[in-house]
């Protein structure tokens, strides 16, 4: 969304879904690539 240059609003838009949901969907994304790479920093 926002690395193609598009704000909620229009990605919701193209998506057809609210600004709303593109942002708690990005939040989610988000926090589950925080963990995997939290994971992958970990000593093993």
């Amino acid at each position: 969304c926002l690395q193609q240059g598009y704000d909620y609003r229009t990605a919701g838009h193209i998506l057809g879904i609210p600004a709303g949901t593109v942002a708690s969907r990005l939040s989610a994304a988000r926090a589950v690539l925080r963990s995997c790479l939290r994971d992958e920093e970990a000593p093993r």
